[in-house]
């Protein structure tokens, strides 16, 4: 299955920066997974990650009380779990970590071979646990 990584630090920075940190949430659809990343000054929590995700395809979600948790009720999307990423160096070394309190751990297993081999410029991706 065909591993995508969207990074919004795109959308948020002129230029993306050598080090940074944020957050991340994996996706997994019928066709592919993903793994969506924002950098913390973009999103405070997981779920505006997953907002902004699903609203660009197309997915209603729904937020709970606290907007700390965006759900979504859909045959195609699961979201698998999020993390927290940190960004050092050039090209750059990625490390995931942590947890999302609303999606609870990403699925790591074979998660930094798939990321490396998705990412341009033979970055090198390390997942702590």
């Amino acid at each position: 299955m065909k591993l995508t990584v969207i990074d919004y630090s795109k959308e948020h920075f002129s230029s993306p920066p050598r080090h940074g940190k944020g957050k991340f949430i994996q996706v997994l659809s019928e066709e592919a997974e993903y793994i969506i990343m924002a950098p913390r000054e973009m999103s405070a929590f997981h779920a505006n990650i997953a907002e902004r995700f699903f609203s660009s395809r197309g997915v209603r979600g729904r937020y709970n009380h606290k907007r700390d948790d965006y759900k979504i009720d859909h045959p195609v999307w699961t979201i698998l779990g999020g993390g927290h990423w940190e960004l050092e160096g050039d090209p750059g070394v990625l490390t995931l970590s942590g947890e999302s309190m609303a999606y609870g751990r990403f699925q790591g297993g074979g998660l930094a071979g798939r990321m490396e081999k998705a990412l341009p410029g033979g970055r090198r991706v390390i997942v702590k646990s």
